[in-house]
């Protein structure tokens, strides 16, 4: 889904820094269409908060190569618009051994169909 050079990664008070990151949805999400309730028009997809489950990798300089499943916290929300898709930010959160919950925001996105 995404690949980038470097990303921050934060729990609220700890953070760490990693490189070659990368996520990949892992599956199908279950999402529904959202229509207006006025007229039915279609405005949107909308994926419940944990929905999507996402394979996240990356490497970190103290901890070396990291590979770990993660859900969407937030709702994700898609919409189109002649040929142009949006998707608003939305955030991924895990837990680790210690039962920290760490998040990764991913900001506002567009593609063209």
């Amino acid at each position: 889904m995404f690949e980038v050079d470097a990303v921050l990664i934060t729990n609220g008070i700890a953070s760490l820094s990693a490189d070659r990151v990368q996520m990949r949805l892992w599956g199908q999400a279950e999402g529904y269409e959202v229509l207006a309730p006025l007229d039915g028009q279609l405005l949107g997809y909308e994926i419940p908060a944990g929905a999507a489950q996402f394979m996240i990798s990356g490497l970190n300089a103290s901890e070396g190569s990291n590979r770990f499943m993660a859900a969407n916290s937030t709702e994700i929300w898609i919409s189109e618009s002649r040929g142009l898709w949006s998707m608003a930010s939305f955030e991924v959160a895990f837990e680790d051994g210690n039962h920290n919950l760490w998040t990764v925001t991913l900001e506002d996105s567009q593609w063209i169909d």
